[in-house]
């Protein structure tokens, strides 16, 4: 009888490594190399859902992220961005000025393994101060945005592409008439598409060679 409960502990452990083995595996994944780098995707836009929503343009969109090397069980943050943008035009043709992440980088998060060279991840804690120079008002634009992150490939640079789908931006705290920049009224970021209002998934690239770029295996 003990020889038998032995066996039977045994067994339940050998499961139990197993399956934690298994956990482990699953969603395990490796980041090298680490480091600081910029990043541009040119040109973007705001959407700002008042009734038929206001787009405003910004011919400049970069970045700076930090990424640290290591082996994550994901999901997890592995860095951090500042975001930028540039030479932005509102209502009116009036310019709007950004300050993103004064305070504290927007959390880069690592989401899962990646799949065919590619790897799902967000951005939180998004943080913008816009001022809107016709009114001399400002209002904030806050949030996360989901994001893939595509493996350098020899000597093409790794890219960081911004999804449409599931983002979360909101303004708030908003000294701006309610008409154009109203306080809690959700907001669509990425690439322009057309002439109106509507965006597409945005995709920055990393500066520099690939083969200094991280990799996530």
């Amino acid at each position: 009888m003990l020889i038998k409960m032995k066996a039977a502990v045994a067994t339940i452990a050998t499961a139990g490594l197993m399956a934690t083995a298994g956990v482990g595996a699953a969603h395990a994944a490796t980041i090298t190399p680490g480091g600081t780098f910029s990043a541009s995707a040119g040109a973007s836009r705001f959407i700002v859902a008042t009734g038929a929503g206001i787009p405003f343009n910004c011919t400049g969109s970069t970045g700076s992220a930090t990424v640290t090397a290591g082996t994550y069980a994901t999901p997890s943050i592995v860095g951090g961005v500042v975001p930028a943008f540039t030479s932005c035009l509102g209502p009116f043709g009036s310019s709007l000025v950004f300050a993103c992440n004064a305070t504290a980088p927007a959390d880069l998060w690592l989401l899962g393994s990646p799949v065919a060279g590619v790897s799902p991840g967000e951005l939180r804690g998004v943080d913008c101060l816009v001022t809107f120079t016709a009114l001399s008002c400002t209002f904030r634009i806050s949030g996360s945005i989901p994001t893939s992150y595509t493996n350098p490939s020899g000597t093409m640079a790794a890219r960081i592409t911004t999804l449409v789908a599931g983002q979360s931006l909101v303004t708030s705290a908003s000294t701006c008439p309610a008409s154009i920049f109203p306080s809690n009224a959700t907001v669509a970021f990425g690439a322009p598409v057309g002439g109106g209002g509507s965006v597409a998934n945005l995709t920055y690239i990393l500066g520099g060679s690939g083969t200094g770029h991280p990799v996530v295996s």
